[in-house]
């Protein structure tokens, strides 16, 4: 049987991409892809047999009926709050309540771990903040799956010819929270994350974020899950 995989072109999956580890009976057809590319791929036209997927776009979508098992497979975790970047008047997390933070997409699970973090650890509620997405309607997941933010946040688009960056660095955002995966080329993303902390005025919200990290996971004992695997029913059956 021949089936149509999704990966991101990550060290961990390498040896399932290049052959030296398989399953019986089965030929794939692999696509190595950035995660924008095969998420948006696989919302709007289900293009592949397996894929790896956003953890918050599959909970959204298996909840409205999605045709998908989901496979407890792990690819890429984080601790995605430690990402935050910032302009320099913002000492501390408690400094967002009431501020604008830029975010790629609202519904990405990056975001929502951000948001959640901010939330129960530092009572930044999400409707306390506006929230600015970067990515456009043609190109977003929320586009390809209808999603809309729920009651009481506020959520903006930026205008098509500017980025998170940009905004950020001219002191009309406060805080931004890039891709995860800076120097993945995509079509989808404006920002990198490398770039914008180079420019001047703009630092990290935790300034060790691996103290940060080392913090959380002691207090909480697990690590972000971003990315699942996913099969087509069909497939399956």
């Amino acid at each position: 049987m021949l089936a149509k995989l999704a990966l991101v072109g990550y060290d961990r999956v390498a040896a399932v991409a290049d052959g030296r580890v398989g399953v019986e009976g089965v030929e794939f057809e692999v696509s190595l892809l950035a995660p924008s590319e095969i998420f948006f791929r696989m919302l709007a036209e289900d293009a592949f047999d397996i894929s790896e997927m956003s953890l918050s776009s599959t909970l959204i979508h298996k909840l409205r009926g999605r045709d998908w098992t989901v496979l407890p497979v792990f690819p890429f975790r984080s601790l995605f709050h430690t990402g935050f970047l910032v302009r320099d008047e913002i000492n501390e997390p408690a400094d967002l309540r009431g501020g604008r933070i830029g975010l790629v997409e609202y519904q990405v699970t990056a975001a929502l771990w951000g948001r959640g973090v901010l939330a129960d650890e530092f009572d930044v509620d999400p409707r306390d903040v506006t929230w600015y997405v970067e990515r456009s309607g043609a190109l977003s997941h929320s586009g390809a799956g209808g999603f809309l933010p729920p009651e009481g946040v506020r959520v903006e688009p930026i205008p098509d010819d500017s980025s998170l960056a940009a905004l950020l660095v001219a002191g009309e955002l406060d805080a931004v929270l890039p891709s995860p995966m800076p120097g993945i080329a995509n079509r989808f993303n404006r920002t990198d994350e490398r770039t914008l902390l180079a420019s001047p005025g703009i630092k990290r919200l935790f300034p060790d974020p691996l103290a940060e990290a080392r913090r959380y996971y002691a207090k909480h004992g697990f690590l972000h899950i971003n990315h699942l695997v996913v099969v087509k029913n069909a497939l399956v059956g």
